[in-house]
Protein backbone atom coordinates (compact mmCIF):
# COMPACT_ATOMS: atom_id res chain seq x y z
CA UNK A 1 0.00 0.00 0.00
CA UNK A 2 1.48 3.40 -1.21
CA UNK A 3 0.27 6.33 0.99
CA UNK A 4 1.47 9.98 0.80
CA UNK A 5 0.24 11.91 3.38
CA UNK A 6 0.84 14.07 7.25
CA UNK A 7 0.12 12.33 10.03
CA UNK A 8 -2.77 14.07 11.58
CA UNK A 9 -3.21 12.14 14.77
CA UNK A 10 -2.03 8.83 16.64
CA UNK A 11 -3.95 6.79 18.80
CA UNK A 12 -3.18 3.61 20.60
CA UNK A 13 -4.99 1.32 17.88
CA UNK A 14 -4.55 3.51 14.79
CA UNK A 15 -3.30 6.78 13.29
CA UNK A 16 -4.86 8.56 10.80
CA UNK A 17 -2.96 10.52 8.28
CA UNK A 18 -4.19 13.22 5.47
CA UNK A 19 -3.41 12.90 2.30
CA UNK A 20 -2.32 15.85 -0.30
CA UNK A 21 -5.72 15.60 -1.62
CA UNK A 22 -7.74 16.00 1.74
CA UNK A 23 -8.51 12.90 2.31
CA UNK A 24 -8.09 11.31 6.18
CA UNK A 25 -6.84 7.75 6.01
CA UNK A 26 -6.75 5.41 9.12
CA UNK A 27 -4.44 3.36 8.90
CA UNK A 28 -3.62 0.25 11.62
CA UNK A 29 -0.94 0.75 13.81
CA UNK A 30 -0.14 -3.03 13.75
CA UNK A 31 0.13 -1.71 9.48
CA UNK A 32 2.98 0.25 10.58
CA UNK A 33 4.95 -1.52 12.73
CA UNK A 34 5.16 -4.11 10.17
CA UNK A 35 6.00 -2.62 6.96
CA UNK A 36 8.59 -0.64 5.96
CA UNK A 37 7.83 3.30 6.45
CA UNK A 38 9.64 6.46 5.19
CA UNK A 39 9.51 9.59 6.78
CA UNK A 40 9.68 12.81 4.59
CA UNK A 41 10.36 16.53 6.58
CA UNK A 42 11.44 19.27 4.63
CA UNK A 43 11.61 21.42 8.43
CA UNK A 44 14.60 21.55 10.13
CA UNK A 45 15.45 19.40 13.07
CA UNK A 46 14.94 21.78 15.96
CA UNK A 47 17.45 21.41 18.94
Amino acid sequence: MKLFGKVEEINVRYTVIKTFDRRRVIVPNSMLVNTPVKTLKTEPLLR
